[in-house]
């Protein structure tokens, strides 16, 4: 089984949604082919699991603190959800917002987590 994991927030930022993801996929890429879509943030875009695919959407111009959005690129983004067999959404951002719009087009299967402080 693929697997799909679209995220606004993974390395080489860190933040508790990325450090999450990086220990969740060490477990997850033993059973499942695993891939991932986030920004294109900058510094290195090594990290610690092996044997997963990575693509980077590109930043756009809006800012949020130390925080800038991606800019989607919607036909990359198609062909990844279309290329897996479940998909898994971390935040509401823009890839995944745009992730979930695709999934439901497409009928796919997806879970969504919403990483929020109260």
């Amino acid at each position: 089984m693929n697997l799909l994991i679209a995220t606004d927030n993974f390395f080489p930022r860190v933040d508790g949604v990325s450090v999450m993801l990086n220990e969740v996929i060490h477990f997850l890429k033993e059973k499942y082919k695993v891939d991932v879509i986030a920004p294109d943030f900058n510094g290195s875009k090594e990290f610690a699991v092996d044997k997963v695919d990575v693509a980077r959407m590109p930043l756009s111009r809006i800012s949020y603190g130390d925080y800038t959005l991606a800019k989607v690129d919607k036909a990359l983004l198609k062909e990844w959800v279309k290329n897996n067999d479940v998909v898994w959404v971390h935040a509401l951002g823009p890839i995944g917002k745009e992730t979930i719009k695709i999934c439901r087009k497409l009928k796919k299967n997806v879970i969504c987590t919403v990483h929020t402080m109260d």
